[in-house]
């Protein structure tokens, strides 16, 4: 090779090695999950597939100020950076590259991105909201990393931004549905950064970084910080199903996920606790109590209001709307078996009791009987969700969801019902028979229809088995009466109800569509109430499952007693708080 093809070909290669230096100045798998989150909230203010235009623009303006924002943060931490192993490789830390290159190249990217979102979209908000982020993140949040353990706050905030870019470029207004997507992106924040912390601890001691894990050595206030921001994700979570951006599927998957969330949070702190001075707890009586009681005492205060004002609203709504001619459901009407819920109650009932003997036990110094209880406590809880799983299939089978119960059956809303009761009569197999049937003896007979006997004698010669003597009881006979007369023939709908009503104690496994006054202001109130506890019983079932996983490594003992004891005081919440549901869903 000659001197001038190797002169070429090292230059060739300087050049790669430059453009990726600068490529990773950008921070490319950060980036990528930022806009990410700007892509949904531009979906949500759309209501769907946003404008491909308007999308495009917001995220190639904020893929430009992202990528200049993190290249202006190494530029300032450049110094923190080439003293942790984690960071020192980078252009700027190990002298790659030189400050002024990243200062160029950080602006340069930073104002296009501003430049170019404020010219390709009909809105300045996200210009403006951007810039915000902008500067807080570099020129707020990146100083305060050696001056406060605040910094963790203050860089959420242009953390949690991004969604709010994509919200206002579909929408060019801040509306309360983007003020809850910045919100649980906050609070999510918190969390996540605080474990990077304290993983990553003993390097940001060196760096000079007054990161809260660097400050609080022994852990216990990053733990509450961590517990105390998991706690609040879970209701700021739901804020999108509140304000209808979201639906049901949405509210269940936040609610597991902000569940699985807070029992990592918790599992963190444990560990924390096996790593420290390992005393023999001291009980305290009375006033002052433990932060760790305090913050739970404070929790089941706001859980108390909250299913206070959930139990009031039903019976205000139970006691107030009802009249003698529509009364409210009765249990049957809307099939929910009252020893079903007396067993689940019950069960409830012995978890309780099972989560104070495992107390007692860890108190005494057994863990392995606290670990069997704790067991036990778990398979209860477990039993309670299944059982709970099958009322609400049945709820399911029987469509009594908010908004397709059938509550009216005059005017157009009685029509409705007449066509949806006549659709389930000829989705089963006998009617479906009986139509072909009918078919085949009106093309044999000059298009006359058979009289229902005639039909009930061709049907029976079939299928070879007699059909019941009272034809008032056959599902069948509602059929023939509702297609060859129709409800402008005689066969009102409330009739079409009444018949309905009866044929379901008659045929339950039919699922017909039932007329239910008030149905779906039950079924409101019902899924509200027992949804709500269900999430708190998966709650408490993952802290026990923790705690298993715990026992099974060898890290639980007697040093987590007042952990079991703050764990049995939320469970027993739960536990009363379906005490009161039980009576008030089931029996009144």
């Amino acid at each position: 090779m000659s001197a001038g093809a190797t002169v070429l070909t090292k230059a060739d290669s300087n050049l790669r090695l430059r453009l990726a230096d600068y490529f990773s100045l950008t921070k490319p798998r950060v980036a990528v999950l930022i806009l990410f989150t700007v892509a949904a909230g531009a979906w949500l203010a759309a209501r769907g597939a946003p404008n491909p235009a308007i999308i495009f623009h917001a995220l190639v303006g904020t893929a430009l100020v992202v990528a200049g924002a993190s290249a202006l943060n190494q530029v300032l931490e450049r110094g923190s950076d080439s003293l942790m192993s984690r960071t020192e490789n980078r252009p700027l830390a190990s002298g790659r590259l030189s400050p002024v290159e990243g200062w160029a190249f950080g602006l340069t990217l930073a104002i296009g991105g501003l430049i170019y979102l404020g010219l390709a979209l009909h809105h300045v908000l996200p210009m403006v909201v951007a810039g915000f982020a902008l500067v807080s993140y570099v020129f707020v949040y990146t100083p305060l990393k050696k001056r406060t353990s605040l910094n963790t706050l203050v860089g959420a905030v242009p953390g949690a931004l991004p969604p709010v870019i994509g919200w206002t470029a579909v929408t060019g207004s801040f509306d309360p549905e983007a003020a809850a997507l910045f919100l649980i992106v906050f609070l999510w924040q918190v969390p996540h950064f605080l474990a990077i912390a304290r993983i990553y601890r003993d390097e940001y001691a060196r760096a000079g970084m007054r990161m809260l894990p660097v400050v609080d050595r022994h852990g216990d206030m990053t733990s509450r910080q961590m517990v105390c921001y998991c706690l609040a994700l879970i209701p700021a979570s739901m804020m999108p199903f509140l304000l209808g951006q979201a639906g049901v599927g949405y509210l269940i998957a936040a609610g597991l996920l902000g569940v699985g969330f807070l029992g990592f949070a918790v599992g963190m702190g444990c560990d924390t606790m096996e790593h420290a001075v390992e005393e023999k707890p001291v009980v305290h009586m009375g006033l002052p109590i433990s932060n760790g009681k305090l913050a739970l005492w404070l929790f089941l205060v706001t859980e108390i209001m909250f299913f206070t004002a959930l139990i009031g609203v039903y019976i205000i709504l139970r006691n107030g709307q009802p009249t003698s001619a529509e009364p409210w459901p009765k249990p049957h009407q809307v099939h929910l078996i009252e020893w079903v819920g007396a067993f689940n109650t019950f069960v409830l009932i012995c978890s309780s009791l099972t989560v104070v003997l495992a107390h007692s036990a860890l108190g005494k110094g057994n863990v392995s009987q606290a670990v069997a209880f704790i067991t036990v406590t778990l398979i209860l809880g477990g039993v309670f969700l299944v059982v709970k799983g099958f009322e609400y299939k049945s709820k399911y089978d029987h469509k009594i969801l908010p908004g397709f119960v059938y509550d009216r059956v005059d005017g157009e809303a009685g029509t409705d019902y007449y066509k949806r009761v006549l659709k389930d009569l000829e989705e089963s197999d006998q009617i479906k028979l009986m139509i072909g049937l009918r078919d085949k003896f009106r093309q044999d007979n000059n298009d006359k229809m058979p009289t229902y006997e005639e039909l009930s004698d061709l049907y029976s010669k079939k299928v070879g088995i007699p059909m019941t003597d009272d034809r008032e009881k056959r599902p069948s006979w509602l059929w023939y009466q509702m297609t060859s007369k129709g409800p402008e023939r005689g066969l009102s709908a409330e009739e079409v109800a009444r018949r309905v009503t009866e044929l379901v104690e008659d045929y339950p496994q039919r699922h017909l569509t039932e007329y239910i006054p008030f149905g779906n202001m039950w079924a409101s109130c019902y899924f509200a109430m027992t949804g709500f506890h269900a999430i708190h019983v998966l709650g408490g079932l993952v802290v026990f499952a923790i705690i298993l996983i715990m026992a099974a490594r060898g890290r639980f003992g007697v040093q987590h007693e007042s952990f079991v004891e703050l764990t049995g005081l939320y469970w027993h919440f739960v536990d009363i708080v379906w005490i009161f549901l039980f009576p008030l869903v089931y029996l009144v």
